[in-house]
């Protein structure tokens, strides 16, 4: 479960940059609605918001403090996952760019 959180902070904080870039670059938008709200809100809130989640991900690793159950497990592999995809098709966008 470690290793999971830690994927998924380290996937949440490339995410963050990826998209901070994309945008005020006009290469992508924003698709997630709540994100794109608190992009439009302020760009650098965006991304201390991205930086505080990861932060958090990272606090639970060093204080011991991972769900054990089965549902939290699959919740935090699923996550991993889609977080994975996620990056990949920023990676292919970025690579059309070039």
């Amino acid at each position: 479960m470690k290793t999971c959180f830690l994927y998924l902070a380290l996937l949440n904080l490339l995410d963050g940059v990826i998209t901070f870039l994309g945008i005020k670059y006009e290469y992508i938008s924003e698709a997630n609605p709540l994100m794109n709200s608190l992009y439009q809100s302020g760009p650098f809130l965006f991304l201390l918001i991205k930086l505080l989640l990861s932060a958090m991900l990272i606090g639970f690793c060093v204080i011991h403090k991972l769900p054990r159950s089965l549902v939290a497990r699959l919740l935090a592999c699923t996550a991993a996952f889609l977080y994975s995809v996620i990056c990949l098709m920023h990676g292919f966008w970025l690579w059309q760019l070039t």
